[in-house]
Order: C-alpha cells, then sequence, then structure tokens
C-alpha cells in the first residue's frame, strides 16, 4: 500500500506536534513492547515519518543497528500503545482519519519488519 500526498501531508504535520513531545509517548509504552522501545523507538518513528513512501529502508536501518527480532504480538502491543500515546498528546488535533493514518503505517511497517527479519535471521541461523 502507498500513501497518497494528502495522507502524507497528515501524517508529517501530526508527527511535527507530536514530535516535541516523544519523551511522554515513550514513558507511556508498557513494559511489554520495550524490546522495542529499548532499541530507539524516537528514532524509529523518525525514521518512519522521513521514508512514509519507502518503509523498507526504516526496516534496513531497523536491522542494520542490530535490534532484536520483533515478535508479532509485541508489534501490535506498540502499535496500539502508540496510536493511544499520540491521542492523548495530539490533544484536539486528533481524529480518526489520523488514528486510521498512523494505523496503516504502523501496520504495514510491522508486517515489512516482520517479513524482513524473519528472512535476516532464519539466513543467519
Amino acid at each position: 500500500m502507498s500513501f497518497s500526498t494528502q495522507q502524507v501531508n497528515r501524517l508529517r504535520a501530526s508527527f511535527i506536534l507530536i514530535q516535541p513531545r516523544l519523551d511522554k509517548v515513550i514513558d507511556s509504552i508498557s513494559s511489554a513492547s520495550t524490546t522495542l522501545t529499548d532499541t530507539g523507538l524516537e528514532d524509529s518513528l523518525t525514521s518512519i515519518v522521513r521514508h512514509f513512501d519507502e518503509l523498507e529502508l526504516f526496516v534496513d536501518q531497523h536491522t542494520a543497528f542490530g535490534a532484536p527480532e520483533p515478535d508479532e504480538h509485541e508489534l501490535a502491543i506498540l502499535s496500539d500503545e502508540l496510536l493511544t500515546a499520540f491521542e492523548q498528546v495530539s490533544d484536539y488535533t486528533w481524529n480518526p482519519q489520523l488514528r486510521d493514518d498512523w494505523a496503516a503505517v504502523f501496520e504495514i511497517a510491522g508486517s515489512i519488519l516482520l517479513d524482513s527479519t524473519t528472512s535476516v535471521y532464519s539466513r543467519a541461523a
């Protein structure tokens, strides 16, 4: 799935408002997804925003840094927690359309990440 220009513009504009509050976002993430947050969640989110059109580049960076192999359940928890935290720090600017856009980003990035790390880790075994 590729994102429309309007979606990319919405996502980038919302991230401009979220980015200064990323410390609050990261603090709200539960221990269930700590392996992913310990690997630089702030850098990962910034990379995702930079590469909406090519999320594979985000995944390449993630695996190049030696990040741990993600778990599908852990990615789902992290996605839900990020959406909730984004809504909390976005306040009145948050809307269902943004939630759907960010959910799609996390779903696509997670799928690519799972596919690529499964491939990378199975080759290493």
